[in-house]
């Protein structure tokens, strides 16, 4: 049984013919749901290259894994350019498969359920994100995606949500199966109490992790300027950031203009989560101003760690973190008087740290695995019983 995954994924492909992804989209990623289905299609903007950079991208291509690429393109007007070639392979999307799981809220889902011919395909969804949050966004797109999703959860046979309750109250499902997971690959080894604890003497290191900063949805400038309020108090800190981006060089512009610059870092991309994890529990604290989400991953990687987070109360963020850690995403100065607060109460840092971990192992691989394949089951079955339908029709 073959399935076809629909989801935001942007791969470059080789002279031979080999995809690779520099985000979570590897063949790892996919391979979960190959515990269930025989075969996987997935979609992707493609991007030719001539070689590869293996150090910072992670092959996709594998066995038992069928990728139909789409033309490159950024934004919405580059879309629109390319909607004729768009249109061409939504159309065919759906060949050869016998149902499909969307991860909404993307735009690709949005192609293959209007163009595609959803009617005759049993389908579930999996819902990552809120649209709502996409202040990037222009409005009616905003709008567009909310309605989308709300559609597609309401007609779907089963349904996930990275959240515990709240994208389930904000988009319901009438199907027949439903349940919660993060996508997040978290094993019990990678969880424990690793974190730099603060001593109060040393100079007080924190971290923000956002793969592709090509945006401010990530509080960047928050961040930037919360540690300019606490730098200029008197206090020594220093600020990374993890991650790259076209805005980096912006940000840096502020950085040291501000003179900033021996203080507040961009250290690029770290490929690979046991690298990651390893670096951001020499932290002392990590700072997420986010302006979109549906479960941060970057938040739930620091807390099995041991890291003291603080963050905004924007989608399943508060189903992570206490109302006491969470602001509103451009208010710098209320960052800034908790880094400023934490600063002064190790002993608290440690108590937040300890809360996180416990809290962590609620997403270890083994439990949201067996949450997976219980929907991927289920919608397995539903295409077998449709067929025997179909087929006792005939």
């Amino acid at each position: 049984m073959k399935v076809l995954i629909v989801d935001n994924v942007h791969l470059v492909k080789d002279n031979n013919d080999n995809y690779y992804s520099s985000s979570v989209y590897s063949y790892v990623f996919f391979k979960r749901y190959l515990e269930v289905f025989d075969e996987v299609k997935i979609v992707g903007k493609t991007k030719l290259v001539g070689t590869v950079d293996l150090e910072n991208y992670k092959r996709v291509s594998g066995p038992n894994i069928e990728i139909v690429p789409l033309p490159w393109y950024q934004g919405i007007k580059q879309m629109v350019r390319k909607m004729p070639e768009l249109i061409r392979v939504f159309k065919h999307i759906l060949n050869g498969c016998d149902c499909c799981i969307f991860r909404i809220a993307q735009v690709e889902s949005f192609f293959t359920y209007v163009i595609g011919n959803m009617k005759t395909m049993p389908y579930a969804v999996e819902v990552v994100n809120d649209p709502e949050t996409f202040t990037d966004m222009p409005f009616l797109y905003r709008k567009f995606s909310t309605l989308m999703v709300k559609k597609m959860c309401k007609h779907a046979v089963a349904a996930s949500y990275v959240t515990k309750n709240f994208l389930q109250r904000k988009y319901p499902t009438k199907a027949n199966f439903c349940t919660y997971y993060s996508s997040i690959e978290l094993h019990k080894e990678d969880i424990g109490p690793r974190a730099n604890m603060f001593d109060g003497k040393s100079e007080f290191k924190i971290v923000h992790v956002s793969n592709s900063i090509n945006s401010d949805i990530k509080g960047h400038y928050t961040v930037i300027k919360a540690a300019e309020r606490v730098i200029n108090a008197g206090y020594k800190i220093i600020v990374d950031f993890i991650g790259d981006g076209t805005k980096v060089e912006e940000y840096q512009k502020y950085i040291n203009d501000h003179s900033l610059g021996n203080k507040i870092h961009f250290i690029g991309k770290i490929c690979g989560q046991k690298q990651l994890l390893k670096l951001i529990s020499e932290y002392n604290l990590m700072v997420l101003p986010t302006k979109m989400e549906g479960l941060p991953r970057t938040i739930i990687e620091a807390m099995a760690v041991g890291l003291p987070c603080i963050s905004t109360p924007i989608a399943g963020v508060p189903e992570l973190l206490s109302a006491d850690y969470l602001f509103a995403p451009d208010d710098d100065k209320a960052f800034a008087d908790e880094i400023v607060h934490l600063l002064n109460n190790p002993d608290e840092l440690k108590a937040m740290s300890k809360t996180n971990v416990k809290v962590a192992q609620e997403y270890t691989t083994d439990i949201l695995t067996e949450r997976r394949n219980k929907m991927y089951l289920f919608l397995r079955e539903s295409c077998s019983f449709k067929k025997v339908c179909k087929n006792n029709e005939d």
